[in-house]
């Protein structure tokens, strides 16, 4: 099963559950006057309609459904509460961890899976119109 949501790309196949994040150049690059911006836009924006601001700090990380510092609020009851919520790339044995607690992309003994995911990714995206770094 594929699965995206903003800057977020994942794949689950069997037990496993593999997931991508992966934010434009433009973002990866922004200044902290910049990042200081786009979250008093985002602010700004929200309270136009009554709504309050949920972050006032641009150093936070974007979040994976909006590009603002500290995530926009359709996230914001989830942003950062998984301890492997800002890992670029996040495999979990779903059998062992179905709450996804515990990103095993950096483990050793997971290093044949995490290819074989990326490859499984891969292969959904190079079938989608529309870019993803890979």
């Amino acid at each position: 099963m594929y699965h995206e949501l903003g800057y977020a790309r994942a794949v689950v196949k069997g037990k496993f559950k593999y997931l991508k994040l992966n934010y434009p150049e433009y973002a990866k690059n922004a200044t902290l006057e910049e990042r200081t911006k786009m979250l008093d836009d985002y602010n700004e924006m929200r309270r136009s309609f009554g709504g309050k601001a949920i972050n006032l700090d641009p150093t936070l990380p974007f979040g994976h459904l909006e590009l603002y510092p500290g995530g926009g609020g359709a996230e914001h009851e989830t942003f950062g509460k998984k301890p492997a919520f800002f890992d670029a790339e996040q495999l979990y044995d779903l059998e062992t961890d179905s709450a996804e607690n515990i990103n095993v992309a950096s483990d050793p003994k997971y290093a044949e899976k995490l290819i074989e995911m990326r490859k499984e990714l891969k292969a959904y995206l190079d079938k989608l119109p529309g870019q993803f770094v890979k």
